[in-house]
């Protein structure tokens, strides 16, 4: 994006900016969840609430950060800078925005900073999702490990070799439909629109305009009407083709609104190929050099929607190193354990009960 590492993963090498950048992005999303959700729409900016402001203060610095990004491209590219310079040693993708466009300057900042937001915690969120399914369902972490270990072998992932990894594409889809990173779509109708309830008799209910409207993937996903035992961690039941799957109740939730972590369509995730082979040999690597699980001495974690879904407290998980540690592994054994918090939000039942709050 910017052809550097900001380097805020180091304890050392990160700007005060760059560090702040990353909390005020986070502070937007909280602040910007809690916008979205609530009866007051658009009298929350008028009422100037506490959420709003903290919105306003986040998205004023990262709009700020964003443009000084985009002068620091534009000295850039004016001095000729080399592409070897540029970390990993190609053109980053502002600087082909900026060449390219003919998006007014005052657009490319906007853009660029949904851009470099989307990069801080959309792909981790939904790795840490697939660590936790896979550390809490030991059996379907061992079924992946045999399968990555027979294709792979020692090697490093390759994206030829998907196709034959069919396990490893339903685990994470399993974890998309248990915990999808974002909970609930929201829009506004620009016309009356009429609902057939066919549960109650084909009752009909007409929506007015100007009415927000709200889409639960994680209502869907998690209705026993269309995925058997709802609540648990079922790799499997994407395993069977999709062709046969037709017909079935699990044929709903094959639809693209509900089946792709990163949407679908012109207005899809710009990233969603380089999220999903990250996603792909992330998990390739840590399952097969180590087992892992979670603690089942520390406190137990319930589902939280703070605009992305997190489960908080995040759980302590125990790795312990394979013998032969394959990819990147050795023949010692290790532990390690790690821990990380979770940001306030709205909590859903705790772990044992439906984690969507279903009856």
């Amino acid at each position: 994006m910017l052809g550097i590492r900001p380097g805020v993963m180091s304890k050392t090498g990160a700007s005060a900016e760059d560090v702040r950048f990353v909390k005020e992005t986070l502070i937007s999303q909280q602040a910007g969840a809690a916008l979205l959700y609530s009866p007051l729409g658009p009298l929350a900016a008028t009422l100037n609430t506490t959420d709003w402001r903290k919105f306003e203060t986040a998205m004023d610095f990262v709009n700020e950060r964003s443009a000084a990004s985009v002068e620091t491209m534009l000295q850039a590219i004016e001095s000729g800078q080399h592409l070897a310079s540029w970390a990993g040693g190609c053109e980053p993708y502002l600087s082909k925005l900026l060449a390219g466009s003919s998006l007014p300057r005052n657009e490319v900042v906007l853009n660029a900073a949904g851009l470099l937001q989307g990069g801080v915690d959309t792909t981790a969120n939904t790795l840490s999702w697939l660590l936790v399914h896979l550390a809490d369902n030991p059996r379907e972490q061992e079924l992946l490990f045999e399968e990555l270990t027979e294709v792979l072998g020692d090697g490093g992932f390759d994206n030829e070799a998907l196709p034959r990894l069919p396990r490893l594409k339903a685990v994470i889809r399993e974890s998309h439909r248990l915990t999808p990173t974002i909970s609930a779509n929201v829009r506004t109708l620009s016309e009356p629109i009429e609902l057939i309830d066919t549960r109650r008799g084909g009752l009909a209910v007409t929506i007015p305009a100007n009415t927000r409207m709200a889409f639960s993937s994680i209502g869907w996903s998690g209705d026993s009407a269309y995925a058997e035992a709802p609540e648990q961690f079922q790799p499997a039941r994407w395993m069977v083709p999709k062709a046969e799957r037709k017909g079935s109740a699990l044929e709903a939730l094959d639809h693209n609104l509900l089946a792709h972590p990163f949407s679908f369509g012109p207005r899809m995730c710009l990233g969603a190929r380089v999220a999903q082979a990250e996603l792909h040999a992330m998990i390739a690597r840590l399952v097969r050099a180590f087992r892992f699980k979670t603690d089942v001495s520390a406190a137990r974690w319930e589902v939280r929607n703070d605009f992305l879904t997190k489960p908080t407290p995040f759980p302590k998980i125990n790795f312990e190193r394979r013998v032969g540690g394959g990819s990147g592994g050795s023949r010692s054994e290790a532990r390690a354990s790690v821990e990380a918090g979770g940001a306030e939000g709205v909590t859903s039942p705790p772990r044992g009960a439906c984690p969507f709050g279903h009856t």
